[in-house]
């Protein structure tokens, strides 16, 4: 499995578990909300003065979650707000 592979099946993870745990946005601006919240979280995490490989474990956890709150927007934007 190749790295995007196995990126992609951990953002799908990461969206299904935020389902799970909080279900459907209640609107696009609750959607963007959130993804607002965690692109500051990246932010941080770039701006971390921790060592590179430390910082950069971060900037991928929180890359992740950016991504599969954008992922969640997308399909319920299909799905729902049409």
């Amino acid at each position: 499995m190749s790295s995007r592979s196995v990126m992609l099946a951990r953002i799908g993870a990461e969206a299904s578990k935020a389902d799970e745990l909080f279900g459907d946005f209640s609107s696009a601006h609750e959607g963007y909300g959130v993804l607002a919240e965690e692109v500051a979280e990246l932010f941080d995490a770039v701006r971390l003065k921790q060592s590179k490989a430390d910082r950069w474990t971060m900037v991928e956890a929180e890359a992740i979650q950016v991504a599969a709150v954008a992922l969640r927007i997308a399909e319920q934007a299909g799905a729902m707000w049409r």
